[in-house]
């Protein structure tokens, strides 16, 4: 899948985000480490979910 990420450059770092799902972000002070860390927590939401969402 892809998704749409949303840099933006602050005076402390950067500010990422999933287009698709605002409430997963990250800020670090580094675009690379922001970038990493936002497709982390959208892994980690999309496998909760899937979990949540999976028949027993």
């Amino acid at each position: 899948m892809v998704y749409d990420v949303i840099l933006t450059r602050e005076s402390n770092g950067y500010l990422a985000r999933i287009k698709e799902w605002p409430e997963i972000w990250s800020n670090e002070k580094t675009r690379d480490k922001a970038v990493q860390e936002v497709k982390s927590k959208l892994s980690k939401f999309l496998t909760k979910q899937y979990n949540k969402n999976k028949l027993v």
